[in-house]
């Protein structure tokens, strides 16, 4: 890459650009000063000024020996007719700069990944989130149930009460927490799953998820707000949820949180 760097920094210097220039360009491609340092100082090295001092001298005793054989040449002229020369003068192209891509930046490329292969899906999660399962008969790969939280819960006693909760708007989660929920077989029997005329709460809208139909809902309840989506897995109805509490000052990045969650659902069969 430092190659790279060292050829782009040549090009740009032979075609008349600055060294702030050719810094100024790299920063707002994303490279960092201290690599651009680095590079500047090595192509700034004693060591790059010998060799082209060595270059200079070996083109002087060049040019001086085609001068002396030139004027050889003239004095031995037997016709001494004076003619206008001109050398013309190179051209020199302007260097091809390619943009050197800068580092990726996707915060996904890091997250962690959770398979369930009884419910045939995968989903991403960020790395600093923990990941619970209420059932405890059930392995986490075949759970029906799954609780992903910014917090530890102090039990599975307490996990499980706090779900409880939950179902029954008795949930009182604290201004810093947040759950994303997902549950088999949530509340509704398959032939309901997707259909909204018997939901009487929230707002509905048919949306893709994985390219199968789905819906997402939001409602608020007295102290708890939630975003879900329900969709089908396996010819049975399956939904995730995120629930907060309304007075998040923050809830919009607890929301996008989830919607990026939901974006790497798989199905794996």
């Amino acid at each position: 890459m430092n190659e790279d760097l060292k050829n782009y920094i040549s090009q740009a210097r032979a075609s008349g650009q600055t060294d702030d220039q050719i810094r100024q360009t790299l920063l707002a491609q994303g490279w960092k000063a201290v690599d651009l340092d680095q590079v500047f100082s090595d192509s700034n090295s004693p060591k790059s000024f010998g060799f082209k001092a060595i270059i200079l001298v070996i083109a002087l005793l060049i040019f001086g020996g085609l001068a002396y054989a030139g004027l050889w040449y003239w004095q031995n002229q037997s016709s001494q007719v004076s003619v206008a020369t001109f050398t013309p003068r190179p051209v020199i192209p302007s260097p091809s700069v390619t943009a050197i891509a800068s580092p990726s930046t996707n915060p996904q490329s890091t997250w962690k990944s959770y398979s369930n292969t009884k419910n045939y899906f995968s989903l991403k999660y960020p790395d600093n989130l923990f990941i619970n399962f209420p059932v405890a008969k059930q392995t986490p790969e075949q759970s029906d149930v799954f609780v992903f939280s910014n917090f530890q819960f102090k039990s599975q006693d307490d996990l499980k009460n706090s779900l409880v909760d939950l179902f029954q708007n008795k949930y009182q989660p604290t201004s810093n927490q947040f759950l994303i929920i997902g549950i088999k077989g949530l509340v509704y029997p398959l032939s309901l799953c997707l259909d909204t005329s018997h939901r009487t709460t929230g707002t509905f809208q048919p949306i893709k998820i994985d390219g199968l139909p789905a819906l997402e809902t939001t409602k608020k309840t007295s102290s708890v707000a939630t975003v879900s989506d329900t969709f089908l897995i396996k010819d049975s109805c399956f939904s995730i949820g995120l629930a907060y509490s309304q007075n998040q000052t923050d809830a919009q990045t607890y929301v996008d949180l989830f919607h990026q969650m939901i974006s790497t659902l798989k199905f794996t069969k």
